[in-house]
């Protein structure tokens, strides 16, 4: 008899357990924050991981003030001043998942080009840093996440007629946003305009780094030029691509004393 009890009260416990999970999404679902991370978010995040410095003072100044200029009590050798290149990084890659979520949550919007533009403009950018960093890198294959844990590396040639494929698409998406100034940009505070000279300006500058490459006939270096120098560039200090830093918490510019 205590045995059939024992059963009858596990049996009990089980249904209840089973019935108490039918609504668990809903309970465990904040009604005051979001589910869905918009695009605006995305694109703000995506911005201050390639502009915005993270670490501390000293190491804000290191890599050119205090080795050249400034006088510095240090209690140990700096890498800087013995030209130690250390390691490099390859957190880069995580703009990949975040730049195509961007993209994928702004399809069919009015301000779709914009982001657009922005996820092409910050994959040059970081393929850009990494590859002069490390020389070859994975590129073709890389942001496939779980579909691809070893992606293979591309030469060092091939990232950069990548970088300025993906700088000409920002360009023209730019181009097609023309009028429609989107939100959640930390740089330009989503002019369009503003973003083709960045892209046109900066393809010129990894054209600048590719001079000596004449020669290699897959970089198109002298007919890139040619037609970049007829497109709007940067003019002025105002336009330059850069955080805009505030008096305001999370605004500080790192050499600011709290």
């Amino acid at each position: 008899m205590k045995t059939v009890k024992n059963s009858f009260v596990w049996m009990v416990l089980a249904v209840i357990a089973l019935c108490g999970c039918d609504n668990f999404d809903d309970i465990n679902t904040n009604p005051d924050t979001t589910t869905k991370v918009p695009s605006s978010m995305l694109c703000t995040n995506i911005l201050l991981q390639i502009t915005k410095y993270s670490g501390d003072t000293k190491a804000y100044i290191a890599d050119n003030a205090l080795p050249k200029y400034v006088a510095y009590a240090n209690e140990g050798k700096m890498a800087e001043q013995y030209n130690r290149l250390g390691r490099a990084s390859f957190g880069f890659y995580t703009i990949w998942p975040k730049a195509n979520n961007m993209v994928e949550y702004a399809l069919g919007d009015i301000y779709e080009d914009g982001y657009r533009g922005v996820a092409h403009f910050a994959k040059a950018y970081a393929l850009y840093d990494m590859t002069m960093r490390m020389g070859d890198i994975p590129c073709s294959e890389a942001g496939k996440g779980d579909d691809n844990f070893r992606p293979a590396y591309d030469t060092q040639e091939q990232v950069f007629i990548t970088i300025l494929n993906e700088l000409q698409e920002a360009t023209s998406c730019f181009e097609k946003a023309t009028g429609r100034v989107f939100t959640g940009d930390a740089v330009y505070d989503g002019d369009p305009e503003l973003w083709r000279k960045a892209c046109n300006s900066f393809a010129l500058k990894v054209l600048m780094t590719l001079s000596l490459k004449t020669e290699v006939a897959s970089l198109e270096i002298t007919n890139r030029f040619a037609k970049l120098v007829e497109e709007p560039l940067l003019t002025s200090n105002e336009d330059n691509f850069r955080v805009r830093y505030a008096d305001e918490t999370g605004k500080y510019h790192p050499l600011y004393d709290q």
